[in-house]
């Protein structure tokens, strides 16, 4: 499915948004701000209070992969932050050349 957008005020609160996805995704798996504690920290606590039973181990993998999972998504969310400001900056930047150019007669 492809979207359009077709305004430059379109594009940057696009781009707005996908940062904030990212900055949320960040929040809820623990990492902002100082003496925050991660989401693997949490798992890894868990993780050595469950004596005795044999899904600690599998707590902890899940959690992390689950994080890297996050991470590529913050990664793609960034990614297409900065497409969404690059394709807001080369419509500007068409829009005043052909302003210049209608301007000269060409």
């Amino acid at each position: 499915m492809t979207t359009q957008l077709d305004t430059p005020h379109e594009l940057a609160a696009s781009a707005g948004i996908a940062r904030q996805i990212a900055t949320d995704l960040d929040s809820a798996n623990g990492k902002a701000g100082p003496g925050a504690h991660s989401l693997t920290e949490y798992a890894s606590t868990a993780s050595t209070k469950i004596r005795g039973f044999s899904f600690g181990g599998a707590l902890t993998g899940s959690t992390e992969r689950w994080m890297q999972q996050c991470q590529a998504l913050h990664n793609r969310l960034d990614n297409a932050a900065g497409n969404l400001d690059q394709t807001q900056q080369t419509y500007h930047t068409n829009e005043a050349r052909t302003a210049a150019d209608l301007r000269a007669g060409r």
